[in-house]
């Protein structure tokens, strides 16, 4: 049963991550292959985080917080988002 959750999860990383690149791609030209989305350390920081908004808050010409922001309006949207 382990195996399956891991894969399930997996899938879901794999889904979000390239969910984020569309949205970082509509603000911006960038290479997106930098994102990371991952489990996090503390469950009471939620199941997933994502670096994007520090890896490209610069090169898109945001500030962290904007881009987080912006990235949590959309990701919101997200089916695997409760």
């Amino acid at each position: 049963m382990k195996i399956l959750h891991f894969y399930q999860l997996m899938n879901i990383v794999k889904s979000i991550r390239s969910k984020i690149g569309a949205i970082l791609t509509k603000i911006g030209n960038i290479d997106v292959s930098k994102v990371q989305v991952d489990p996090t350390k503390d469950p009471t920081h939620g199941e997933l985080a994502t670096n994007a908004a520090m890896v490209f808050c610069k090169v898109l010409g945001l500030s962290p917080r904007v881009l987080a922001e912006r990235l949590i309006a959309e990701i919101s949207k997200f089916d695997e988002v409760e």
